[in-house]
């Protein structure tokens, strides 16, 4: 059995698997991060190692193999997977955890621009750039792109630690017409009363066209002054979905049974964010 990815999902299937079975993990990363307090990192809550744990030492008590590579590709046809070192593993059962990847919408400036929040290291970074700006004695201005939970709980934390600076200047955008969308309306319109003390900016209903080091250019016409960039934009499919034949097409997730094993393919299944659900 080979699992790729070991994040929630891929950890919780390979903890369900005795070692009487021969199990591979493969992970491009050393250490498994505790996402959901990522955003305590922007306060100093948390350091970044109290989010981090090293997986070999995970998958050794297991009595299964962990190997840190990138995967290249799957062949579910001839049951193998190839890492980036050009390594194959051969496989009856394989499981998909790949979760998914920073959704920039190809709009200009996103990459190179702005600080994705996806990860233990870019919230580390995410904070280093907030200190140094809260350093100068300036203002800052910053723009957080996206009024989901990310957004919302960077929103959060950049007050709880920032919200006496001086010149402090926050706009959140969100392009439905409230914050977490998919949630109680009455649940976004609290969370904008309780930061009505502070100097905060709701962009709702619009959406992003460009980003400059500078600047945030918004649908409306808009222009938003920025000193830091945080992008929360959401989660696009890994590429490595539709080039394994597991979704119809390169923004789609892979499509299971009620099993979670693929549409296509008897002996793989796709477990976690990366699967589309019945």
């Amino acid at each position: 059995i080979v699992i790729i990815g070991a994040n929630f999902a891929g950890i919780a299937c390979a903890m369900k698997l005795s070692s009487q079975y021969a199990v591979t993990v493969i992970d491009s990363s050393a250490t498994f991060e505790f996402l959901p307090n990522i955003h305590e990192l922007l306060s100093g809550v948390k350091s970044a190692e109290r989010l981090r744990l090293p997986r070999d030492r995970i998958f050794n008590r297991l009595g299964h193999q962990f190997i840190q590579d990138t995967v290249s590709s799957i062949d579910p046809a001839g049951g193998t997977v190839e890492i980036a070192s050009g390594e194959r593993f051969d496989f009856d059962a394989c499981v998909v955890a790949v979760g998914g990847v920073n959704n920039t919408f190809g709009l200009p400036g996103v990459d190179k621009f702005t600080q994705p929040f996806k990860s233990v290291d870019d919230c580390a970074s995410i904070k280093n750039h907030l200190d140094k700006l809260a350093a100068t004695g300036n203002g800052m201005s910053l723009v957080i792109v996206g009024g989901g939970l990310e957004g919302v709980e960077a929103l959060g934390e950049i007050l709880r630690a920032y919200h006496h600076r001086p010149g402090l200047e926050i706009h959140l955008i969100e392009g439905e017409a409230s914050l977490l969308p998919g949630s109680a309306a009455a649940l976004g319109s609290e969370i904008q009363r309780k930061v009505q003390p502070y100097p905060v900016t709701f962009h709702l209903g619009d959406r992003v066209k460009s980003v400059t080091k500078t600047r945030v250019r918004l649908a409306s016409g808009k222009s938003l002054k920025t000193d830091l960039t945080l992008w929360t934009g959401g989660a696009a499919p890994s590429p490595l979905l539709y080039e394994s034949g597991l979704s119809t097409g390169p923004t789609q997730w892979a499509a299971v049974e009620s099993s979670l094993r693929s549409q296509f393919f008897d002996n793989v299944f796709v477990i976690g964010d990366a699967a589309e659900l019945p």
